[in-house]
């Protein structure tokens, strides 16, 4: 382990679609073990079964933190939304702008690496912050997210947002050679001057 300092995780994820649930027990066996191997200092988890919740559990992140959000994600007629379910949800336009905090963002669910997310992204965070998304249709059955989430707790200091992109642009990478991702890592979010 390289970093010195453990993060604090926030995970933010769906309870209404049952899809879901291998994927989130397999997540949350890795998250415990890596708090007990001290790269976690604090370990919320925030479960969300309706989209009412998603609002306020986004908002709660703090600027430490390293959030990982297991919910849908589209683009619909108003702008691309997070969801408990495939149907819709949080429209993120709805937000208010600079609202959402955090050193680290993983967005899993379908295309929150396009452009239409990195605009809205880049309008409610208040920091800039590393994103990691998706920008086709994710898989419920891709274990990606898991490997990346692993990799930044092992190689960057809690609250280390430019070792959190390094350490995940190194893992998809490595990966890259053994099958196709459409996975990414972005800055986003307020830029400087």
């Amino acid at each position: 382990m390289t970093s010195e300092q453990p993060w604090d995780v926030r995970h933010i994820y769906t309870t209404a679609d049952p899809r879901y649930e291998q994927y989130l027990t397999e997540l949350r066996e890795k998250l415990q073990r890596s708090k007990q191997a001290g790269w976690i200092q604090d370990l919320q988890h925030c479960p969300v079964s309706q989209d009412s919740g998603i609002s306020p559990a986004v908002q709660a992140s703090g600027w430490a933190e390293l959030v990982i959000v297991d919910l849908h994600g589209w683009i619909g007629d108003l702008g691309p939304w997070l969801g408990t379910t495939p149907k819709a949800g949080l429209w993120l336009r709805d937000l208010p702008a600079k609202s959402w905090i955090a050193s680290v963002i993983f967005l899993t669910g379908c295309v929150g690496g396009t452009p239409e997310f990195s605009a809205e992204l880049d309008r409610v965070l208040t920091c800039r912050t590393t994103v990691v998304s998706h920008f086709e249709e994710a898989c419920f059955t891709d274990r990606t997210p898991i490997d990346l989430i692993t990799a930044v707790l092992q190689q960057a200091a809690g609250a280390d947002a430019a070792g959190a992109y390094n350490a995940v642009d190194s893992a998809l990478y490595n990966r890259s050679y053994l099958r196709d991702q459409a996975w990414m890592v972005d800055r986003r979010g307020p830029t400087l001057g």
